[in-house]
């Protein structure tokens, strides 16, 4: 029932034959791969720009009217809230996919919903089905791109298996909550859960959790240090060179989806390194 009113519908159409492709507007390029995975030419998919502080009220929602989008995916829990104001001038009110609505975790907790395989196939069958809502005659399509999709997800599945069948309760390092739903699908355990809480609501880390995580580095005993390779911090820089002089692996991951991978190979390109990682770590 949860995953059933997951979507925030913000306004209702009754079931039709589409007069044209259904727009899509995605927050996130990542969203926006998804999209069109499931959707294929029976969509046309932007990826949304957040609004300039600049801009004058109603600029960036007349960019919505223009559009007229049927429907926009974001993440939701606050990392992407801009949305909000993205869509407080639109005129026709576009039905909303939260994909955060699709974690299990308490909100806020793992806000970066993409990096939970299971949170990532729900938003893939509510899309499917909004799309089949909205364009009947193409339902068939729909639900045979969404099962090309989840074939697609399952070597993703199989991969977290295969790494926590050897490396499940080894510790490891995360230097923020990025990638910690797929550390804890590994079955990973986190050694620095002090400092993540420290640092949950801030940009830069306090001097007191950065020299404890820094001490940790030093004392040893976790396989590998997990960092945001996108991340704009002199602090990660610190901790990746202190990391790097300790002989501690390092994982650099992304929190944007790579030019030229769709979601699937980008996911599964990230595990391999992680497994890398963790087998360089290794006795």
């Amino acid at each position: 029932m949860r995953y059933l009113v997951a979507a925030l519908v913000l306004a209702w159409t009754a079931p039709s034959q589409a007069a044209g492709p259904i727009r899509v507007g995605a927050a996130e390029s990542v969203y926006a791969d998804i999209a069109a995975q499931i959707g294929g030419p029976a969509l046309t998919v932007d990826v949304l720009s957040k609004p300039k502080q600049q801009a004058r009220a109603g600029d960036d929602g007349a960019a919505v009217n223009e559009r007229g989008l049927d429907i926009v995916i974001c993440n939701g829990l606050g990392y992407d809230a801009w949305i909000n104001e993205f869509l407080a001038h639109a005129g026709a009110r576009p039905v909303v996919l939260e994909a955060g609505r699709f974690l299990p975790q308490a909100p806020g907790q793992h806000p970066v919903a993409w990096y939970d395989f299971k949170a990532t196939q729900a938003l893939a069958r509510a899309l499917a089905a909004e799309l089949a809502r909205r364009d009947a005659a193409e339902s068939a399509l729909f639900a045979k791109r969404l099962e090309i999709f989840e074939s697609a997800m399952q070597p993703l599945n199989r991969k977290v298996e295969e790494i926590a069948a050897v490396y499940a309760g080894s510790n490891v390092l995360l230097a923020d909550n990025l990638y910690r739903s797929v550390v804890d699908a590994l079955r990973l355990k986190v050694q620095d859960e002090g400092y993540l809480k420290a640092t949950a609501s801030r940009s830069e880390p306090d001097a007191k959790s950065l020299a404890a995580l820094k001490q940790s580095i030093v004392a040893g005993g976790a396989s590998v240090l997990i960092y945001n390779s996108e991340a704009k911090s002199g602090a990660i820089t610190e901790l990746v060179s202190l990391a790097n002089d300790k002989g501690l692996p390092v994982v650099g991951v992304r929190e944007t989806k790579p030019a030229g991978l769709n979601y699937q190979q980008w996911m599964l390109r990230q595990l391999n390194i992680t497994h890398g990682a963790l087998n360089e770590a290794a006795p």
